[in-house]
């Protein structure tokens, strides 16, 4: 399990083009991926995703 910290979906939801959309489960599945792990949270995530909303 991986917690990626807000200032870290800040930056990413920051790449997202101008127009386009990311879900937060793409985002959770990069943290996993480049992170190693098998899932990330899931509330925390969504919660992170909102206050960097």
């Amino acid at each position: 399990m991986f917690f990626a910290p807000p200032i870290d979906y800040n930056r990413m939801m920051k790449h997202v083009p101008w127009g386009k959309m990311i879900s937060a489960g793409t985002l959770r599945e990069y943290f996993g991926r480049i992170s190693g792990a098998d899932f990330t949270e899931p509330i925390t995530a969504g919660i992170f995703v909102s206050i960097a909303a």
